[in-house]
């Protein structure tokens, strides 16, 4: 007899075989631009991607030696579970920690990732990933504004304008570059037009986030 097949079983096997979700690509602080992780080539400001908020992961990861794949410890936002603290990790001893720059730095690194598509007619997939205060605090205004909208109670997820600014560091007194995330539509999670009619007030794209001060 043939042996029985179920979607279980593909999700199953996709998990084992299946590799990356799609392409890195994250914003750079230092040159003020976003661009893809394995190639270094930049993503243009204003390219729309389509988020999958609902998927979006939290936690840390730790780069290892040469040759060996990183370790991992990310929470998904629809696991009900807490997301790792950084304490838990273990490498608490800073005289351990590797020397960059003259200062030991912390081998763990706190980060959100989100799966994404690109929002053209290749839908090519990627994983949108923030590390650093500044990227972090860009997520987080992202995800306080899905999470009041109307259109996420009906099951639909944003399309995203990924742009380059700056927000005026205390510290520094000076601009400082930061990731622009803005909510330009809705759409279904297979990429698609909501069905139906819709209010002009939820069609209207929205402002952009508020230049936040960051003071460090």
């Amino acid at each position: 007899m043939p042996a029985a097949t179920s979607e279980e079983a593909i999700d199953r096997h996709l998990a084992e075989w299946g590799g990356s979700p799609g392409r890195l690509f994250a914003f750079n602080g230092s040159t003020g631009i976003h661009r893809t992780l394995d190639d270094d080539v930049e993503v243009p400001g204003g390219t729309e991607f389509v988020m999958f908020l609902h998927e979006t992961q939290k936690g840390f990861i730790k780069f290892n030696g040469p040759g060996e794949p990183p370790t991992v410890c990310m929470v998904r936002i629809d696991q009900d579970v807490d997301a790792p603290t950084r304490d838990s990790l273990g490498d608490n001893d800073e005289t351990k920690w590797p020397i960059v720059d003259g200062k030991p730095k912390d081998p763990w690194i706190e980060q959100y990732a989100i799966r994404s598509m690109r929002n053209d007619p290749g839908g090519e997939l990627f994983v949108y990933v923030a590390r650093g205060i500044v990227a972090m605090l860009s997520v987080e205004s992202l995800l306080g504004r899905w999470r009041h909208n109307p259109r996420r109670r009906e099951g639909l997820v944003p399309v995203v304008k990924v742009d380059n600014g700056t927000y005026w560091s205390k510290r520094f007194n000076a601009d400082r570059p930061k990731p622009i995330l803005t909510i330009v539509r809705w759409v279904t999670k297979t990429g698609a037009p909501p069905p139906g009619p819709t209010s002009a007030a939820l069609q209207a794209i929205e402002k952009p986030p508020f230049n936040d001060s960051v003071g460090f």
